[in-house]
């Protein structure tokens, strides 16, 4: 998907950055990132997780 950030990108930055912390499903971080981009709910403004 175009403007989207890759799925493994993140994993990368979860494993150096958050090691203590569970990475979203790949399905999960897609979902997340649609919905920070497009936000469905009114002046709800987001970013993708790094």
């Amino acid at each position: 998907m175009v403007g989207v950030q890759d799925y493994q990108t993140y994993l990368q930055h979860m494993r150096l950055h958050h090691p203590e912390r569970s990475p979203m499903s790949e399905r999960e971080f897609h979902r997340y990132c649609l919905d920070a981009r497009f936000p469905s709910q009114g002046g709800k403004l987001g970013k993708c997780p790094c």
